[in-house]
């Protein structure tokens, strides 16, 4: 059976190495706001996309290509530009960028690199992809899959995310791309729904300049595949895929985003324990309604259902039956304590 596409060892000068601006590592955030190849080529976008690969901590790969060369075992793959004979580069953009960024620096007399490596700048072994758009589309995604998604270097989840809502929105089912990816179709159910509420927050004219990359991560807590607790509250829509409740949609943005403390930052879901608490007290009737009313999760003190409570109740009475007349006055003055506490909750 034909793949549709072929495979060509080239060889090729770094000069020749386009840098991909649509790079998934460094615009994951854009969705439907891509680079064409000729807005690619300008030295502008190469620039700005060296700078942002530069901030994704270059430095041990440029140490390893100083002290080892630059190692061909996982090879460099590149697909035609559009706009010229170049090449763009669809997996190695970081070592293309640290070789590219140690030849900027010895042509500025920064530091002084060995003859091979000036050598193997103009002559590197790449894979070239062939094949119609779609086909080289296809053999990319599956690429990234492996290596990303399910692979040995995954990408933190916003960009894997992101690469399965442009392949929805380019048609493919979730059983499709989960093939793709090397993910199960309700992986991919799930992580897409992430980004999508995620995307839902980034368009919210109240918190979108609040709303960082983490919050994908927590985001998704609220929409698990089995417990419906977070998606009820929130008014989930299957088939519009957004929160549709508005209320509960800015209190959990507010949970997200507003600082308890001007100091530190932290707000009150900071983590995904946080949220996880944060559900759990949304399942308690009570609790509920203390976190509609703008309670803070900080402030709600124990968070346990009723069948916990009654269960530690009846641990404590058993402890109790251990004490006697002989008991401590230190121990007794504690269960004084407890005592008030007790009335206090039953008056």
């Amino acid at each position: 059976m034909s793949l549709g596409f072929k495979l060509k060892d080239r060889l090729v000068d770094l000069d020749e190495l386009l840098l991909d601006a649509n790079n998934y590592r460094l615009n994951f955030e854009n969705e439907g706001k891509l680079y064409s190849d000729e807005e690619t080529e300008t030295p502008e976008i190469q620039k700005l996309t060296q700078r942002k690969l530069v901030k994704e901590q270059l430095s041990d790969l440029k140490e390893s290509i100083i002290e080892n060369g630059f190692l061909e075992v996982d090879r460099i793959v590149v697909r035609r530009s559009k706009a010229s004979e170049n090449f763009i580069v669809i997996e190695g953009n970081r070592r293309t960028a640290a070789f590219k960024a140690l030849i900027g620096e010895h042509d500025n007399a920064q530091i002084n690199l060995s003859t091979e490596l000036i050598k193997k700048s103009h002559a590197i072994n790449v894979v070239e992809i062939i094949g119609t758009e779609t086909e080289i589309e296809r053999y990319a995604a599956t690429l990234m899959g492996i290596r990303h998604v399910s692979g040995p270097k995954k990408w933190p989840g916003i960009q894997s995310a992101r690469l399965i809502y442009d392949l929805r929105t380019k048609g493919r089912s979730t059983k499709q791309i989960g093939a793709l990816l090397g993910i199960s179709s309700m992986d991919a159910n799930r992580r897409l729904r992430g980004f999508l509420a995620y995307k839902q927050m980034r368009e919210d004219e109240d918190f979108k300049n609040l709303v960082k990359t983490n919050h994908y991560t927590l985001l998704l807590e609220f929409l698990p595949t089995r417990n419906s607790v977070g998606k009820d509250w929130l008014g989930w829509d299957d088939d519009k895929l957004v929160f549709e409740n508005e209320k509960h949609k800015k209190r959990l943005y507010t949970a997200l985003t507003k600082p308890l403390d001007e100091r530190n930052g932290k707000s009150e879901i900071s983590n995904p324990d946080d949220a996880r608490l944060f559900l759990k007290a949304l399942a308690i009737e009570s609790l509920k309604i203390k976190l509609e009313k703008d309670t803070l999760l900080q402030e709600l003190g124990p968070i346990v259902d009723e069948h916990s409570a009654i269960k530690i109740i009846t641990d404590f009475s058993r402890f109790l039956n251990r004490f006697n007349s002989s008991t401590s006055s230190d121990v007794k003055d504690a269960l004084k304590q407890v005592k008030s506490k007790i009335d206090s909750v039953l008056e």
